[in-house]
């Protein structure tokens, strides 16, 4: 999932969340168990994406993440790995990362969707959750996002309409201060509890401290391509999946 410029879209609230935002609390309960959307280039996914979305995940109360490789980010360069090479790699971390999870007793699913992938043109977060909508019109969703990506929200494709058909999760460091001044969205959408963001339809914004990683998917590659070894950034078995097909190599 990516972000662009906004193309002119206004509060175009009622094309996302539509009645959703005016439900009862009755109808919040009937609804579904309230899922994360973490999405990115993954060119590769290291353990960056993992700990920090696990842990504000388990903050936030989520029941699921769905992992989303992006198709076409229109903001970044092409990616290096193919779009087939990054959909096995995220398999595989997640796939390590559930075994973790149960081992840790923890209950948090976790899924990866080619929803981006498949889609032709760019990968707009909004069309994303639009087609996930469609799927399944119960399940409440949830972006999990930097405090970089939040800060630069209202930089996306219909970037409103978006905020206010789910909820979001920033992902911060312990001790993180607020930006001065915050913008009025932001402002008028955070709650300060996981309840308060779980009893909620859509568009509220909570905050998630936990520990992040100093790693980029950039630096992973710089080093491997130097002939350096990025293990220690990486899942086992996603080190070894880029060691065997050669990736980043050249």
């Amino acid at each position: 999932m990516t972000a662009i410029r906004d193309r002119g879209g206004g509060d175009l609230r009622g094309d996302l969340c539509g009645d959703l935002c005016g439900d009862s609390r009755e109808q919040r309960r009937q609804r579904g168990q309230l899922c994360g959307l973490f999405g990115g280039t993954f060119d590769p996914i290291h353990l960056g994406h993992l700990r920090p979305v696990m842990a504000a995940a388990r903050a936030a109360g989520l029941a699921k993440v769905i992992y989303i490789p992006a198709g076409a980010p229109p903001h970044r360069p092409r990616p290096v790995a193919s779009a087939g090479d990054r959909l096995a790699m995220v398999k595989m971390a997640l796939d390590a990362e559930l075994k973790d999870s149960a081992a840790a007793d923890m209950e948090i699913k976790l899924e990866v969707d080619d929803i981006e992938i498949k889609r032709r043109g760019p990968s707009f977060t909004f069309d994303t959750v639009q087609e996930l909508h469609r799927r399944a019109p119960q399940t409440r969703y949830a972006l999990l996002l930097g405090l970089d990506a939040l800060l630069g929200l209202e930089t996306w494709h219909r970037w409103k309409a978006l905020q206010r058909g789910v909820h979001i999760i920033g992902i911060a460091r312990p001790g993180w201060r607020a930006p001065a001044p915050l913008p009025a969205w932001w402002r008028r959408a955070q709650v300060e509890s996981a309840a308060e963001l779980r009893a909620a339809a859509a568009g509220k914004i909570f905050i998630a401290e936990t520990a992040t990683a100093a790693v980029s998917s950039t630096a992973v590659r710089a080093r491997i391509q130097a002939g350096g070894d990025a293990g220690e950034c990486l899942p086992p078995a996603v080190r070894d999946y880029i060691r065997v097909h050669h990736l980043y190599a050249d």
